[in-house]
């Protein structure tokens, strides 16, 4: 071989070798990407999942001294927190509980009992969630607020429908069958 030859194999492989480098850079790069896109939709995931499990353990109580039943679910569409109120089955009994927006985040509230007294333990179920919407679907109609004006408060919507605004995923909806 002559010397001019061997510059060229060496030049030549030089080249495929920034190449695979390039290459390689590129996959590990996506792979993390997609990686970081997959946690994420698993949050979203387990988010509405526990959402889910927990309004399907909605239930109607009676007030001892009052003997009649309080509201199951609460939601007020002029609430900055787009709170979703209710009473849930817990170990200990019936409790109250709460799916609000703060700060970006979606929280899930829980008190000691079934009245709003006491603090409450709060997980972050989400984070960067920039609107929370809800709606009712009961009997061939929808609503915003919950109770409707002209339902028992104590009744349970046939399904509940719940929307989020994700900073980085855009839109989600997904409707919870409660009956």
């Amino acid at each position: 071989m002559t010397l001019i030859e061997l510059m060229v194999a060496v030049a030549v492989f030089a080249v495929l070798g920034v190449l695979s480098w390039q290459g390689l850079s590129r996959i590990a790069d996506g792979q993390a990407r997609i990686e970081a896109e997959l946690a994420r939709w698993r949050a979203i995931d387990r988010a509405l999942h526990r959402i889910e499990s927990r309004l399907l353990q909605a239930a109607a109580y009676e007030t001892p001294a009052a003997g009649r039943r309080q509201a199951v679910l609460r939601h007020d569409p002029s609430d900055p927190t787009a709170e979703l109120g209710f009473q849930a089955l817990a170990a200990a009994g019936t409790r109250r509980e709460a799916f609000l927006l703060v700060d970006g985040m979606l929280q899930w509230r829980r008190w000691p009992m079934r009245e709003t007294g006491g603090t409450p333990e709060a997980d972050h179920l989400l984070e960067d969630v920039t609107g929370l919407g809800w709606r009712f679907f009961s009997e061939h109609k929808s609503t915003l607020t919950w109770p409707p004006a002209d339902a028992p408060a104590h009744r349970l919507p046939a399904a509940v429908e719940i929307e989020l605004e994700l900073a980085d995923a855009g839109r989600i909806a997904r409707v919870f069958a409660l009956r």
